[in-house]
């Protein structure tokens, strides 16, 4: 019969016509290719597979306690205070459950075997320990109690709506086997494999059932044939024609004949008795075959590296590849987990606290973070390259700890050292400070085009599938970089170096051959930006090698190297190298500038690590001699990292603020020390 749809004109057609076509007969699913894996007959098999079979134990053992290394977090829609509170909400209903999130995950996970897992969503009012229900909270919302387990076990069948989806299933449980009505508003409902509106989907066991039921015979037989060939042929012969009952005792005999601690064998007259002996030929084949079917269960979610350990033959980079392509299969599960959960679980828990966030413009998403194998070696030789150029902080410190799985360090990392006296006086940068901002703030414009760029050239060469830690690739890299910096650095050298002339004429009020310091300072330029191009593709290129590592360990989308890649090529790391390279800039222009009108030059000079905001002033001493000294942006953000000097270590740039750094014979001592002592 043809369905005719008639509408008004500008509006759409909202009628559904057709239907998903599922073969669904009173309540029961008839999509299976063998009836004996038609539910709900089909949970006795699965549970027996999943429970007997030693190879399915152990993948789905590796894929739980794999799954569970994942941290779920609530994460807000956006930055908007609405959302953010909605989202701490959500994090609390996380914690605030009879069951942790790794006990939900562990039956989540069900559907690996069944082809699918139902919940259903138990709330309560959060009123604290005084409420019908214990609750960490008291703020009167609805949290969730639970996501309470639903075993496949207790299944009857399914219901659907008028157009065929999925509308819940009717439980028979356990003792009392009543059949009670669970519908899809009460229910989160998780499929292994999504086969449409099939609410069992597709069960991961479903394509191993055929070598399952090859292995399981094939044992059978290799027990009858090692035990034949221990035990022997039972041979029994007949002196004269047997009496009457006799054939049926020897035939009960034979059949029974084991060999335990009790074996005896007892015939009656006339019959004598021997064991053949018998060779097991076929043992060895009939291993294999069952090696080789147990290989073929495993490779249905790309676990086969679990058979690799258990072989002779294989290699460390196989094994490696397959469990890339293993944790890249679990990764996928979990998101598909944190999209229902979301989509089904989280919208509902909203849905029942009405206008509790007024500001939210969206709800919430549950998240995890991803599984991965971390490349400790790799990670080590990161830190090692960039140390000198990135200083790792205490959430550096905490981070780095976690990925190598040693335990957290109570209280606060580092020792903690009283400011001196002297850094209760703040210094400024005068008539530099102008002058620098400008500068810094066209270096990170520039840089960051060009860090940009760079990125999309590293992950082009991901997606052909090139090496873009190869050294032919930076090299390319460097000389798109290097006309850049020498522009920049050459179009503001005369900039910068006015600003300090100027500075130095009017606080000391001498003269020099400036054009030989202009000389002297493009020469600089140049110099310089060859070793800062060196110092950033250095750092870039081991951010890069790492992120691309673990990226590839961790089996991730190219949307997630994206984002690893953002602190290596991001805007923050070049206002990072900017921040660090026109301090020095300034600091070398000073040292040019002081040594053409007779100071000494700096022995130790900014910037002390990076972001360092320290810079150097000439003072004169009673003895009318001229030294530099270090001076200190004295704040919260000191920094107290323990720094080598040309004269030794010192515990910061707060320890440096006051000490003179020219060289001389009071290199390293605080002005204020020996200007006393001259006195």
């Amino acid at each position: 019969m043809k369905a005719e749809v008639r509408m008004a004109e500008g509006q759409a057609p909202v009628v559904e016509i057709g239907s998903e076509g599922l073969e669904a007969f009173y309540g029961r699913v008839g999509e299976a290719y063998v009836i004996d894996l038609q539910w709900p007959a089909a949970y006795a098999i699965y549970n027996q597979m999943r429970r007997r079979d030693p190879t399915l134990r152990s993948m789905l053992n590796a894929v739980r306690l794999l799954a569970r290394q994942a941290e779920w977090k609530a994460e807000a829609a956006t930055d908007q205070p609405g959302d953010r509170q909605a989202a701490e909400f959500l994090q609390s209903c996380l914690s605030d459950m009879s069951h942790t999130v790794g006990d939900f995950l562990d039956d989540v996970l069900t559907m690996m075997p069944f082809g699918w897992a139902s919940f259903e969503i138990c709330y309560k009012r959060r009123q604290g320990a005084r409420g019908r229900h214990e609750s960490v909270a008291s703020d009167g919302l609805i949290g969730w109690r639970k996501l309470a387990y639903r075993r496949q076990s207790s299944f009857d069948k399914w219901r659907f709506d008028g157009t065929g989806g999925f509308a819940g299933w009717v439980q028979r449980a356990a003792p009392d086997y009543r059949e009670v009505e669970l519908p899809v508003d009460k229910l989160v409902h998780f499929v292994a494999e999504r086969d449409g509106v099939n609410p069992e989907g597709i069960s991961i066991f479903e394509s191993a059932y055929e070598p399952y039921h090859y292995v399981t015979n094939l044992q059978i037989l290799g027990g009858i044939g090692w035990q034949r060939a221990f035990v022997g042929l039972p041979v029994f012969e007949f002196e004269q024609r047997p009496q009457e009952g006799d054939l049926g005792a020897v035939q009960e005999v034979g059949q029974g004949l084991v060999v335990d601690e009790r074996q005896y064998v007892s015939v009656p007259p006339g019959v004598t008795f021997r064991l053949e002996s018998t060779q097991n030929s076929g043992a060895d084949s009939l291993l294999n075959t069952i090696k080789y079917y147990r290989s073929l269960m495993l490779m249905i979610i790309l676990a086969d590296f679990i058979a690799l350990g258990a072989t002779e033959r294989g290699s460390w980079a196989l094994g490696s590849d397959k469990s890339v392509l293993f944790l890249m299969a679990i990764n996928g599960y979990l998101d598909r987990i944190a999209e229902n959960w979301t989509r089904y679980g989280v919208r509902r828990l909203f849905d029942a606290n009405p206008g509790a966030f007024p500001g939210m413009t969206a709800i919430p998403r549950i998240a995890h973070s991803p599984v991965y194998k971390p490349n400790l070696a790799g990670l080590g030789s990161f830190i090692q390259q960039v140390a000198q150029y990135i200083q790792i902080g205490d959430e550096d410190r905490i981070w780095i700890r976690q990925q190598a799985g040693m335990p957290e360090v109570l209280g606060k990392p580092g020792p903690e050292s009283e400011p001196s006296p002297e850094l209760s006086e703040l210094a400024e940068f005068d008539g530099q400070a102008a002058v620098r901002g400008k500068v810094e703030a066209a270096l990170v414009k520039e840089l960051a085009t060009a860090l940009g760029q760079s990125q999309e050239r590293v992950l082009e060469a991901v997606r052909v599938g090139l090496d873009p830690a190869d050294a032919a690739f930076w090299s390319r890299e460097r000389e798109l970089l290097r006309p850049r910096l020498l522009a920049h650095w050459l179009q503001h050298a005369d900039e910068l170096l006015r600003a300090v002339i100027l500075e130095t004429e009017g606080a000391l009020g001498a003269g020099a051959d400036w054009a030989l310091v202009n000389q002297r300072s493009a020469d600089w330029a140049r110099e310089f930006v060859g070793e800062e191009i060196t110092q950033i593709l250095d750092t870039t290129r081991a951010g890069v090698r790492s992120a691309v590592a673990n990226w590839v360990e961790a089996g991730l989308e190219l949307p997630e190297l994206t984002k690893s890649l953002t602190p290596t090529f991001g805007k923050p790391r070049a206002e990072l190298i900017a921040s660090t390279e026109v301090t020095r800039a300034f600091s070398e222009a000073n040292n040019l500038t002081w040594q053409a009108v007779g100071l000494p030059a700096m022995a130790y000079r900014s910037p002390a690590h990076p972001r360092c905001r320290c810079w150097q002033r000439p003072e004169i001493l009673p003895d009318k001699t001229w030294v530099i000294v270090w001076q200190t942006a004295v704040d919260e953000r000191v920094c107290q990292v323990p720094i080598e000097t040309t004269w030794g270590i010192v515990a910061g740039c707060g320890d440096l603020h006051g000490r003179i750094v020219s060289e001389g014979p009071y290199l390293g001592e605080r002005f204020a020390d020996v200007k006393a002592r001259l006195k």
